[in-house]
């Protein structure tokens, strides 16, 4: 059996100490990570465990230049994926049991309110087709290179062929459309 508590939340080296204790995985910190191009404040992971435990996926948000952004998550297996840094030993598979669904659904749940009581994006940054993350962000209503997402944001994404889907509250597209009409007006 699977356990989400939304309500637990890791830090990143908390996420790390983890992973190490659990499965002796060693994690890269996300500071000496070139994938990680987007360095975040204030992180906070949402995890799942399996009935012993130990934790089998991850979820996680932080703050980059006054907006929320994702921090990656993932499901762990016995499938040699990459380098392997993150594979279990046989038998223990995670994926397909629809945990990264839910971990990022919960994710989105806790940030999006987030988002609309302070007008703030949540950017979802992805690295190629990884069909999980591009479905997910669609599923919930993220939009692909949202106008909202700020030129530093967007250029650095850009720069590091970075997908960005941003979940935009209500507010901030109020203000885009309002700037855009006027902006019509004066011409």
């Amino acid at each position: 059996m699977i356990e989400i508590d939304a309500k637990r939340r890791l830090t990143a080296q908390e996420l790390i100490d983890k992973y190490k204790k659990d499965w002796g995985i060693i994690r890269q910190d996300r500071t000496d990570n070139p994938n990680q191009v987007f360095p975040l404040t204030e992180i906070q992971y949402i995890i799942a465990t399996n009935k012993e435990g130990k934790i089998v996926g991850h979820s996680g948000w932080g703050k980059h230049e006054g907006h929320y952004m994702d921090a990656g998550g993932r499901v762990l297996s016995d499938v040699k994926e990459g380098e392997g840094r993150y594979q279990l030993p046989k038998g223990y598979n995670y994926k397909g049991q629809g945990i990264y669904s839910t971990l990022f659904d919960l994710r989105g749940k806790i940030i999006e309110p987030k988002c609309d009581k302070k007008d703030m994006l949540f950017i979802v940054s992805t690295s190629g087709d990884k069909p999980e993350v591009i479905h997910k962000s669609e599923s919930r209503g993220y939009i692909l290179y949202a106008p909202e997402i700020p030129d530093v944001i967007r250029k650095k994404g850009e720069e590091h062929n970075k997908k960005l889907f941003a979940y935009v509250p209500d507010s901030l597209k109020n203000r885009v459309a309002k700037a855009l009409r006027r902006l019509l007006e004066v011409q």
